[in-house]
């Protein structure tokens, strides 16, 4: 990679004072990060580079650990969050909910938990296939009223472990 065929050429420098500097102003000033509209980043090359091998990193030491990767969609059905818990009003306003006629009933995935016990509940375990350990990386979005950078934003990834036990005896061994 070239930096001299770079997005926002100007913006690569070192800052004055790290010590100083905002972590999410370092992320998203043209280097890592850019965000077109505040709190939905695109992901420089840099960037893209440091996130892939951060999810490498942490996608071998799961695996290391025999936990297994899975990928979870985007569209969620909106039933599935009302099949939970009651959603605080707070949270409810921020799901993106589409209008669309043919995605009618969806939204835009604010937060895994409902997917993964769906999917749980539908795959039929039994005691003796517990604990299942997965590890998954999502991208999320969130109607944020306002967002500040990468760190408080409309759209963010995030990598996340979690294990299926039978109690918590075996929930403490699992980790």
């Amino acid at each position: 990679m070239k930096l001299s065929k770079q997005l926002f050429l100007s913006n690569h420098h070192k800052p004055q004072d790290y010590s100083q500097a905002k972590t999410s102003k370092l992320m998203s000033n043209g280097v890592i990060t850019y965000n077109l509209n505040r709190g939905i980043p695109f992901y420089l090359p840099i960037g893209k580079k440091i996130l892939k091998k951060l999810q490498d990193l942490v996608l071998n030491e799961a695996e290391s650990q025999d936990m297994d990767e899975i990928s979870v969609p985007y569209l969620v059905k909106d039933e599935i969050l009302e099949s939970g818990e009651d959603l605080t009003e707070t949270f409810s306003k921020r799901i993106i909910r589409l209008k669309n006629s043919y995605l009618m009933g969806f939204h835009l995935r604010t937060t895994h938990e409902p997917s993964i016990l769906n999917l749980s509940n539908m795959s039929q375990l039994t005691h003796t296939q517990l604990p299942i350990r997965y590890v998954f990386n999502v991208e999320s979005f969130m109607g944020v009223q306002k967002p500040k950078n990468i760190l408080r934003g409309r759209q963010f990834n995030s990598f996340i472990g979690a294990s299926l036990n039978g109690n918590e005896k075996s929930l403490d061994e699992s980790f």
